[in-house]
């Protein structure tokens, strides 16, 4: 069935199974009795998408990767005492609705990174930074609103060349093992 998959097999006398041919070889006695178990799981499927503007072009559309793609990610070199943007995008790309949650990299020595609404400016630190910044049930195909900027300041007493890594991960609320990320890359200059 389009959107699920076989997750579990099972037989309650210990007939040989096998998930990956979807199949189950029952030999029964006169009078025996089986029964097989067969599991689905919904494919959820969110998939996170990263710009340099707001407008695009993004990238990461489709690509579901860890370690994270060179397709997943943006770089900007920005000079010590400013700061560098990206946007992203989170889409819902499979067949069922869903809620998707965010988590972000926080802050480190020499840079601050902050979050916020794009359309509003509204400050989502605090929720990214806790992985609670949440679209919620985002239909099949659809993006989430509102898109997000990410804002790196590099901080003035930087060293020269070094870099800031931002993992932004969307995850799936009904099925927390599916993930994908994209990332934003500040070197200092």
């Amino acid at each position: 069935m389009p959107g699920w998959a076989l997750t579990g097999l099972a037989c309650s006398t210990g007939e040989p199974t096998s998930p990956a041919t979807r199949t189950a070889t029952v030999t029964l006695t006169p009078g025996e009795q089986s029964v097989c178990t067969f599991s689905d799981t919904k494919q959820l499927r969110p998939d996170a998408l990263i710009a340099l503007a707001a407008v695009g072009p993004y990238v990461g559309d489709n690509v579901y990767q860890s370690p994270l793609a060179t397709t997943q990610v943006k770089s900007r070199t920005v000079l010590r005492g400013h700061t560098g943007t990206f946007f992203v995008r989170v889409q819902n790309d499979s067949i069922f609705p869903d809620s998707i949650k965010v988590k972000g990299s926080a802050s480190s020595a020499g840079f601050t990174v902050r979050y916020f609404n794009a359309s509003t400016n509204a400050d989502i630190t605090a929720q990214v930074n806790a992985g609670t910044f949440t679209y919620p049930s985002i239909a099949p195909g659809a993006f989430g609103s509102p898109v997000i900027k990410v804002v790196v300041t590099v901080s003035s007493g930087t060293s020269v060349g070094a870099k800031k890594n931002v993992i932004v991960t969307a995850t799936s609320t009904a099925l927390a093992t599916k993930t994908d990320s994209v990332k934003a890359t500040v070197t200092a200059a």
